[in-house]
């Protein structure tokens, strides 16, 4: 009797482990609002695709990262992660795709926000 106790307290630890916050994906925020000299995803050229983490293929995890930076002369300065769920997990492919990027004319900008969203599709 005492071992299937001890069995089923393990299996209610392991799922509370498998739900943990780690693994949801939290709304969207709603963003700040872009400057007028704030580039729109048309102006962005040479974004390159961002890299799914092993950690997402292997579990399924979507999720979505907000960027806050600055534009100088067309080229993304100050880049930083505003928000993203789940926290850590796409943030540093995120920023590393978007310093790639720059604009058409050599604009000037402050207090810029990208936003983007991963979706895994799931094997059958």
């Amino acid at each position: 009797m005492k071992k299937v106790q001890w069995f089923l307290a393990l299996m209610v630890l392991l799922c509370a482990c498998v739900g943990s916050p780690y693994l949801a994906v939290k709304p969207n925020p709603k963003l700040p609002e872009n400057g007028a000299a704030c580039p729109t995803m048309g102006d962005l050229q040479g974004l390159k695709p961002v890299a799914t983490p092993k950690a997402a293929l292997r579990r399924g995890i979507g999720g979505w990262v907000v960027l806050q930076y600055d534009v100088e002369a067309g080229q993304m300065v100050n880049i930083k992660v505003w928000d993203s769920s789940p926290s850590g997990l796409y943030d540093k492919n995120m920023v590393a795709s978007f310093e790639s990027a720059q604009t058409a004319s050599a604009i000037f900008a402050k207090g810029c926000y990208y936003s983007q969203s991963f979706t895994l599709l799931q094997r059958k």
